[in-house]
């Protein structure tokens, strides 16, 4: 069968795909991507944007509830509508859905499933391709479910973005990024929400300092979390009900809910025929080194697939490396749209006594949050103890994004506190002065 030819292959539409897509047009190669779904990955259409579009819609319901602090009365019965919610997410996600495969272009995209042959062979239903120069596995994730009884009675993330309608209560399993914030957006609609996380602390891997701060303002909104509490099995209880059994220190539990979300990470998706080719695949994806090579010359993998770091930008910036347009990735923030919204860049806390010099400066004593009735929260600037340079940041509250976004920026310049202080000159009145008046000594 005659392979038609192209310098690059690229397997998924998602983040990465895209824009290897777009760098390889930009050098002049050929290139085809191959989808077997839609265009936009998991980021498009069952993670990033449906998840920020409803955390949106949350705000709005927030705002209006507390519209009366401001000098606003709503008059009458204030009602929340989750379908219409789900509706706008919904044309969110087909406007930039279409917006994508415009930017593909119709002779760039194959939609099928590809597999593997050899190094530079790639079969899609009845057609062979062949790559001249490299293939690029961007293959993305799914969700992970645990491995106990009664599992397929729990909702992955997936099945939860494509809810039109919340229950009267809900069970999260898993107190991650994906938990947390599904969990904010079904408080806000009015869903009784209990979170079961098996760490000590949710959040894990972000600093504890801010994933206790937020732990501590959901509870006393009324968002129950459980920590260091073990899921052992789902059952079927009365009433359409599912009852959880879960353990911790004190015992075995059980609780039960309406709906249950289990929200256990991801795993990535390896394209069939990557291990016969000879591919080095690991529990926590393909095997990578820092250039996103495979153990198979000519192939790289970009992503979630790799398992090195489940961020859609992240994802991006692996392609750029890929397509040797980019040397290395590093100082790449975390963001959790919770409400209040968390975010980290770097390392905050050490491990090891005298590595890190640690300052912090609280919200509530910030002009522009006080003005938006935004003081909960803090920002914490770590510093390298030798250099000054800036080591990490983390921030809790309203714009904690953009503030960590504004360290990381200073972190790839290199620069140190005495640099941010003399050199950069900060908007009045504005959040970004929490990273300023951060900074220790």
């Amino acid at each position: 069968m005659e392979c038609k030819k192209y310098d690059n292959i690229i397997i998924g539409a998602g983040p990465a795909g895209m824009r290897a897509c777009a760098i390889a047009r930009q050098l002049g190669e050929t290139v085809c991507v191959i989808e077997r779904h839609e265009v936009g990955g998991t980021c498009l259409n069952r993670g990033c944007i449906p998840t920020k579009a409803l955390v949106q819609s949350a705000s709005v319901v927030s705002t209006v509830f507390s519209a009366s602090e401001f000098g606003v009365e709503v008059d009458g019965d204030v009602r929340v509508d989750y379908s219409v919610a789900s509706m706008r997410k919904d044309k969110v996600i087909e406007a930039l859905r279409h917006g994508a495969a415009l930017s593909l272009g119709p002779d760039s995209l194959l939609k099928g499933e590809a597999s593997l042959l050899n190094r530079n062979i790639v079969k899609v239903g009845d057609e062979m391709l062949q790559a001249d120069k490299r293939i690029i596995i961007a293959t993305g994730s799914s969700p992970a479910r645990l491995g106990l009884p009664g599992n397929d009675l729990a909702l992955t993330s997936d099945d939860f973005l494509r809810l039109d309608t919340l229950p009267a209560d809900m069970v999260v399993i898993g107190g991650g990024v994906i938990g947390m914030e599904c969990a904010c957006i079904a408080y806000a609609f009015g869903c009784k929400v209990t979170v079961i996380e098996y760490c000590r602390e949710i959040l894990p891997g972000l600093d504890g300092e801010m994933a206790k701060r937020l732990r501590s303002m959901l509870s006393r909104r009324g968002i129950d979390i459980l920590t260091g509490a073990s899921v052992m099995s789902l059952s079927q209880g009365i009433s359409n009900n599912v009852d959880i059994c879960y353990a911790d220190r004190r015992g075995e539990h059980t609780v039960s809910a309406s709906m249950v979300l289990m929200a256990t990470g991801r795993r990535p998706v390896i394209p069939d025929g990557a291990e016969a080719i000879g591919m080095d695949v690991s529990h926590k994806g393909i095997v990578v080194d820092d250039s996103m090579a495979t153990s198979v010359p000519g192939v790289y993998a970009v992503g979630d697939c790799n398992g090195r770091l489940m961020l859609a930008h992240a994802a991006t910036a692996q392609a750029e490396v890929a397509m040797g347009v980019r040397d290395s990735i590093s100082h790449v923030p975390s963001v959790v749209f919770t409400s209040p919204e968390c975010a980290q860049v770097g390392i905050v806390s050490a491990e090891t006594p005298g590595r890190l010099i640690v300052g912090k400066s609280m919200y509530g004593a910030n002009g522009m949050a006080a003005s938006m009735g935004r003081t909960e929260g803090f920002v914490k600037v770590a510093l390298d103890a030798d250099s000054h340079r800036i080591a990490g940041c983390c921030a809790i509250g309203a714009g904690a994004d953009a503030i960590v976004q504004e360290a990381a920026v200073a972190m790839s310049a290199g620069y140190t506190a005495g640099d941010l202080r003399s050199r950069v000159v900060f908007a009045h009145p504005t959040l970004s002065e929490l990273l300023l008046s951060a900074l220790p000594g």
